[in-house]
């Protein structure tokens, strides 16, 4: 709400404004998107009706320093949040770092366009916990190194491994196919 109080503000530049207006998260994970999924309904279902004005100058980017978003999911719902959100008009970013946070400007890099500054209104950091090495040298001996996390059972039990559990961002709970069994009084069949 202060961000779309000083875009109204009469003496600001349209500068000013779209700097104002400017909304930055700092994350690719479920919490993150999940916010930002939840700012982008609040400025188009509540703020659009009181700052209709300021509406065109809103601007939201997502920034990730990996090569897509929610990489712990299914690479299905990751291409399908990444083209929702750019549907939305977010700006999703990937393959991008931020090096520098300051009170209005944030710095981010990558290797094809080098450091570049970006002045924001507000700026959200959400980001979780990356691999660590150590991760990554034992899913090479659990043969699950071309893996984006460790995949366990549904009782957190890595796949592969007796009495080795993990849980949270560095892993992900293996989809099992069901089979599932239809029964009627003169048949049964499996599918």
């Amino acid at each position: 709400m202060n961000c779309f109080e000083r875009a109204s503000l009469p003496n600001l530049s349209e500068e000013e404004r779209k700097k104002s207006l400017n909304f930055v998260l700092i994350s690719g994970g479920p919490t993150g998107v999940e916010f930002f999924a939840k700012l982008l309904d609040f400025v188009q279902e509540d703020l659009s009706k009181l700052y209709h004005n300021a509406l065109e100058m809103v601007h939201i980017s997502l920034i990730e320093a990996g090569e897509y978003i929610l990489t712990m999911f299914d690479k299905k719902i990751t291409q399908f949040t990444e083209e929702k959100f750019q549907w939305d008009g977010i700006d999703v970013k990937t393959n991008i770092k931020v090096v520098k946070v300051l009170g209005d400007s944030l710095t981010m890099t990558n290797s094809s366009t080098g450091e570049v500054n970006i002045p924001y209104g507000m700026a959200i950091w959400s980001t979780g916990f990356g691999k660590r090495l150590i991760i990554l040298g034992f899913m090479k001996q659990v043969d699950q190194g071309n893996m984006r996390v460790l995949e366990t059972v549904e009782w957190l039990r890595v796949l592969g491994c007796e009495n080795i559990y993990a849980l949270g961002d560095c892993s992900i709970i293996a989809q099992q196919k069901v089979m599932v069994c239809f029964m009627s009084s003169t048949k049964t069949s499996f599918s």
